[in-house]
């Protein structure tokens, strides 16, 4: 069964069963509307209700109800299903003024502070990774960092010239393009 995500849940797509801890169904209420404008809130939420969804009333916090028409998904589920880095994962981030997102490694973190994302200052990941001491940023946004692309892979070879033995490399694409031109010769 695929899994509904908090971008789904954000968008009134589907609804969030309360069947976890009152700490999950706060911390989803959170991932799901970090800017909450609702009159309530998340730390006063009791979870009384059995469906927590996009808020009928604005488009620009949460719900809640015991009925719902539409899909539902498990608390528990839509925590499960959200990236969240550990600290020494390499993490993308920004200031919210800047365009640039630059990676850095991830440390912690903080709950309720304009930027709550912590990372290790640059130049200063070898220490951190030695286990030395280090310096640290806050940041304003994170995001998971994208995969890496397939390297191609290189074709590893030794040509002599005038009796002297020189290593090269080529990418995959170049190689056969070297060899294409050598079958027209």
């Amino acid at each position: 069964m695929e899994k509904y995500t908090i971008k789904q849940l954000r968008n009134g797509k589907v609804a969030a069963k309360n069947d976890g801890t009152l700490e999950q169904l706060r911390e989803l209420l959170t991932l799901m509307f970090p800017k909450n404008e609702c009159c309530f809130p998340v730390e006063s939420v009791m979870g009384s209700h059995k469906f927590y969804h996009l808020s009928v009333h604005t488009k620009d916090s949460w719900g809640c109800s015991d009925q719902t028409d539409l899909p539902t998904q498990s608390v528990k589920d839509f925590l499960e299903s959200e990236w969240t880095p550990k600290m020494g994962d390499v993490v993308l981030v920004r200031e919210s003024e800047y365009a640039e997102w630059v990676k850095r490694i991830f440390v912690a973190k903080r709950d309720g502070f304009p930027k709550p994302f912590i990372t290790v200052v640059y130049g200063y990941e070898p220490s951190f990774v030695e286990g030395d001491g280090f310096l640290a940023n806050t940041w304003a946004e994170m995001k998971q960092l994208p995969p890496e692309e397939p390297k191609e892979p290189k074709i590893e070879f030794s040509v002599m010239v005038n009796g002297q033995e020189t290593k090269l490399s080529l990418e995959k694409s170049e190689w056969d393009k070297l060899m294409s031109l050598n079958e027209k010769i």
